[in-house]
């Protein structure tokens, strides 16, 4: 197993390849990517896939590695990683097999001097790209994922999000505030293991209440996490 991270924030290093190649009446308008609308779509297409492919290839150099650039699409805020391809069936846990099989195909194949792989995710879904040396890209098109296995008790929510190069989800009540968080730890070979942890406060009694509410929500979901991807192997 390597001993580089899992994943590294691009996100700004990313943008920037983005402003450096607008041309000059774009600038402005690129400044501040959460400014960004509808209106500039077509700009920003323009732009996203070369840089895209810019900072893939970058990365792959600088790590001596195959990778792929993870467009992670939240509500509000986009988050960019470069992730390495021996972690992609665990970062990507919630993608069917086919989805996986698919970039499994494109790392196993591109040229990381000239091409990129990407995925871009969402909660709803998970769609691989193959940006190619003259430009063009292969995909078979985003696929519906189901990242949360179990439903949550009224007033607990909970938000993907990424700590020290690992993913997991953050879960919060109406009534407490945070309750705590399980993160996905990679292992060798594509392997995934949870680690859930409960969300502290000088308050003891409060932390108690915590517990209780969110101990059985962590280990429902890690199961059913658990079993999700021990059906997936078998598939």
């Amino acid at each position: 197993m390597s001993s580089l991270p899992p994943s590294l924030d691009v996100t700004e290093s990313l943008y920037t390849r983005m402003v450096d190649r607008a041309p000059e009446e774009w600038r402005d308008q690129f400044a501040d990517p959460l400014a960004w609308d509808n209106s500039m779509r077509e700009q920003v297409a323009a732009l996203l896939i070369p840089a895209a492919r810019d900072e893939a290839i970058a990365q792959s150099q600088a790590r001596g590695d195959r990778g792929f650039i993870l467009y992670d699409q939240k509500a509000i805020e986009t988050y960019i990683y470069y992730v390495g391809s021996e972690f992609a069936d665990t970062v990507l846990w919630m993608a069917d097999m086919p989805t996986k099989t698919e970039l499994r195909t494109v790392l196993d194949r591109y040229d990381p001097e000239a091409e990129a792989a990407i995925a871009i995710a969402s909660a709803e879904s998970v769609q691989v790209m193959w940006i190619k040396q003259d430009g063009s890209i292969q995909t078979q098109g985003a696929q519906e994922v189901n990242p949360l296995p179990i439903a949550l008790p009224e007033g607990v929510t909970a938000a993907a999000s990424e700590r020290d190069g690992c993913y997991g989800y953050d879960f919060s009540d109406e009534r407490f505030g945070k309750l705590g968080r399980v993160t996905f730890l990679p292992l060798g070979d594509n392997q995934l293991d949870f680690q859930w942890e409960v969300a502290t406060s000088q308050d003891a009694s409060r932390d108690a209440e915590v517990k209780a509410l969110f101990e059985p929500i962590a280990q429902r979901a890690i199961a059913a996490w658990q079993s999700a991807l021990k059906r997936k192997a078998g598939a």
